[in-house]
């Protein structure tokens, strides 16, 4: 099966499993064991590494953030998609979303492009 992460989801996976619903634990626990495919979207690590340079995640590093990213990077469970990759278009080609996409809400995102640059 084939989702797309939303922000929180990821970062609850990441760093608060327990924050998650069943349904969502469930579908990171498959793609852990290779068992399901949860696309990443630019926007998703945009925001994610806001949230953690904000400090609104506590114990959360920007470091460790962009170690797991990599990590996902190179992962078949876990792929990073470009920005051209939008959750509304996925959906509409049959990939469920893990959450409601939210939208970006301003800022800016220097540390995003820098890893997606590098």
């Amino acid at each position: 099966m084939e989702y797309i992460a939303d922000t929180h989801a990821l970062l609850w996976h990441l760093y608060g499993p327990q924050r998650l619903g069943k349904a969502a634990r469930q579908v990171f626990s498959e793609a852990d064991a290779g068992q399901a495919c949860v696309y990443v979207p630019a926007v998703v690590v945009a925001e994610g590494l806001m949230v953690i340079q904000k400090g609104r995640l506590p114990g959360a590093a920007l470091d460790q953030l962009l170690s797991q990213l990599e990590a996902m990077a190179v992962s078949e469970n876990y792929p990073l998609r470009g920005l051209a990759f939008a959750p509304e278009y996925m959906e509409g080609q049959g990939v469920n979303s893990v959450l409601k996409h939210e939208p970006v809400t301003g800022g800016r995102f220097d540390a995003a492009w820098k890893f997606m640059e590098g």
